[in-house]
């Protein structure tokens, strides 16, 4: 089975530019560091408020930052396992939506 252009994932065409100084570029790859993502997801999460948080960053203990990492993580395998499942028609949207929000609740709560 070939996959068409309507099946395909939107890649990202647009690119934003920030300007930052020294000191600034290495406070916000700290952050990143911190919850073990690369500078620029970690950026994306925050500027588009996709649960990265500054102030969760900031309050959260080295414990809870490698538990939020890891369920983070199970959110984007999730996702494009699920991604797949659609592709191909084998879930419904519902049944990976309500999946999906259980996995986001599990990460809202890893990082309280």
């Amino acid at each position: 089975m070939s996959m068409t252009q309507d099946n395909a994932i939107p890649k990202r065409d647009r690119q934003l530019n920030i300007a930052l100084r020294s000191d600034e570029f290495v406070r916000l790859q700290r952050r990143a560091d911190a919850v073990g993502l690369r500078l620029v997801p970690f950026a994306r999460a925050i500027l588009l408020n996709e649960g990265v948080t500054v102030e969760a960053i900031v309050t959260m203990s080295t414990c809870d930052r490698l538990t939020y990492q890891q369920w983070v993580r199970v959110g984007q395998n999730l996702n494009q396992v699920a991604r797949q499942l659609n592709r191909f028609g084998s879930v419904s949207a519902a049944e990976v939506e309500a999946v999906l929000r259980d996995i986001r609740e599990l990460i809202a709560e890893a990082r309280r």
